[in-house]
């Protein structure tokens, strides 16, 4: 048992990555306190912090398209620790401004660095570790990380701005990144074999250069839309996710109303609230691996979300702090199971064209763009039929979808020739 757990840190690429992951997503999260205190210091308007909000979402959905052709161009491990640098000098450029718009445009920068890095990470971990009974256990290593500096990171923000002040906090941000960066310059990935290669079919193609690229830029951007029936699947699980994570994103609004209009106690409700779900994803994306040995990650992604959906609809008609408190901690242990299942199947369903990178850049750029319409859409629902309700509501989405995305899946798996419990 304790060699399954162990063994993707042999890989000495892995090892530093992790490491690097921890910083990074350390300093993300510690963001998320720093930059809106320091927003409201300058300009006590709390509507200028949900803009800040949208700064992080937005870049996202532009540059999708094209995030995967710049990876494969300029090699995933250059474009991720260019992202960690342009961070690291984007945050510590908050220390020289007092101007609302710069600060915006200055998260715009993060955001669109965070856009390349992403789905580097998603497309550099089957690179490191390359044997694919090991893939699930090696994501669940990388996002686990990121899970468990949700908790740590504004903790350890709060306690950096309270103790040495918004200056040295900003600091200390922006040398994660930078710390980060240099950790992923001890990572070794041979990307040169298929480049050479790409190289010698376009010095022997050379006059239908023109001709070849536009194809190859539309597959680019499309290319989970097209294929055979597994990549059919792969189109029934994206977009799926994606609808279905309307009702899992309206809860990054509904907490705080939840908290104050329901509970009537808006800041110590949701730090339950915020450590629940964090704890629940920590544990959800650690399990992952485990249940991906007995169930395919198609089939595990689609129960949970089922789940999930379900642990909603139960928080919405809970009137109990404790109870919420259990479903929400619930969800997040659903979701942190369905991340790393749709993030392995993604991964070994397009591991044959290479084309990891194209279909996470469309899918973050989707979700990013789900997410922003499902926290508009359930506050002005919440407006006219009340909090409660709304959450109900936005719950039924995923537990329908997901029933949706079964009916779907064991359509395509029968038309495939394969069983339940085959793992693609």
């Amino acid at each position: 048992m304790s060699r399954q757990w162990t063994v993707p840190f042999r890989y000495k690429g892995f090892r530093w990555f992790f490491l690097g992951q921890s910083i990074t997503t350390l300093g993300d999260w510690i963001s998320y306190v720093i930059l809106p205190v320091l927003l409201y210091h300058i300009n006590n308007d709390p509507k200028l912090i949900g803009l800040l909000m949208l700064c992080r979402f937005l870049p996202s959905i532009f540059v999708a398209p094209f995030v995967g052709r710049v990876l494969r161009k300029f090699s995933t491990l250059r474009v991720m620790i260019a992202a960690d640098v342009l961070q690291g000098i984007c945050y510590l450029m908050f220390l020289y401004t007092t101007n609302v718009w710069i600060i915006f445009l200055l998260q715009i920068l993060i955001a669109l660095g965070m856009a390349f890095y992403r789905p580097g990470r998603v497309t550099l971990i089957p690179k490191l570790v390359p044997e694919e009974s090991l893939l699930a256990r090696a994501n669940s290593y990388i996002f686990g990380v990121s899970q468990f500096m949700m908790l740590l990171g504004p903790a350890i923000g709060g306690l950096i701005f309270g103790i040495l002040g918004l200056q040295i906090g900003i600091v200390f941000n922006a040398a994660t990144f930078w710390i980060s960066a240099l950790t992923l310059m001890f990572v070794r990935v041979d990307e040169q074999g298929a480049s050479e290669q790409g190289a010698a079919q376009s010095q022997d193609a050379q006059p239908q250069a023109q001709s070849a690229e536009p194809e190859k830029t539309f597959r680019a951007k499309l290319g989970f839309l097209i294929g055979d029936q597994t990549r059919q699947l792969l189109l029934f699980i994206v977009i799926g996710d994606v609808v279905g994570s309307m009702g899992f994103g309206a809860l990054n609004v509904m907490f705080p109303i939840v908290s104050s209009d329901v509970f009537g106690s808006p800041q110590e409700v949701y730090g339950y609230l915020m450590s629940a779900l964090g704890g629940g994803l920590f544990l959800g994306t650690m399990w992952g691996p485990t249940l991906m040995k007995k169930i395919s990650s198609d089939l595990l992604f689609c129960l949970a979300m089922i789940a999930g959906g379900a642990c909603v609809i139960a928080f919405g008609w809970s009137g109990l702090v404790l109870l919420s408190v259990a479903m929400i901690f619930l969800i997040g242990i659903w979701n942190g199971i369905q991340d790393n299942a749709l993030i392995t199947f993604i991964q070994t369903a397009t591991s044959e064209r290479g084309d990891t990178a194209d279909v996470f850049s469309i899918y973050q750029g989707l979700i990013s763009a789900t997410i922003a319409v499902a926290m508009i859409g359930s506050t002005s629902l919440a407006s006219v039929v009340g909090v409660s309700k709304t959450i109900v509501i936005m719950g039924l989405i995923p537990l329908l979808i997901g029933l949706c995305t079964v009916a779907a899946r064991t359509r395509l798996r029968e038309k495939m020739g394969k069983t339940n419990n085959l793992t693609l």
